[in-house]
């Protein structure tokens, strides 16, 4: 697990799409291969500016079915019961309870902007979305 001290974000690496069925998991955001955006990894053991890893991992990928279940409890914990919230898909725009993030753009104020899919029409849509294109939910 890599840990950005500055923004107090850690970041986990999972296989590209392992994270795509998850349902919303409050204070947690995932993001995938093609949103245009990248991880700076800091070196083994060490450290590349306020980035360094707080846990050294010992495979290259962590288990996204673990990851994924001490997430789920650690945020009831902090957030209470999950509830479920529709989110309306960005490719069928039908509105699914099981949201997969698309595209994410920067606010200039206020939340960032993001595009949410079902994970059927999820794989199909183009990676990185401008901001011009991206929908709330």
């Amino acid at each position: 697990m890599i840990e950005d001290a500055a923004d107090r974000i850690w970041t986990w690496l999972i296989a590209p799409g392992a994270g795509l069925a998850w349902p919303r998991i409050e204070g947690v955001q995932v993001f995938t291969a093609g949103l245009g955006l990248s991880i700076e990894i800091p070196p083994t053991g060490g450290q590349r500016g306020v980035l360094f890893w707080r846990l050294l991992p010992d495979r290259p990928l962590t288990d996204p079915d673990r990851l994924e279940g001490a997430l789920q409890e650690a945020s009831a914990r902090l957030y209470g019961p999950r509830t479920v919230r529709a989110v309306r898909c960005g490719g069928c725009g039908r509105d699914t309870a099981v949201p997969v993030l698309v595209a994410a753009a920067p606010a200039a104020s206020g939340p960032d902007h993001s595009t949410y899919a079902c994970p059927d029409c999820a794989p199909a849509l183009p990676p990185g979305v401008g901001p011009a294109e991206v929908t709330a939910p």
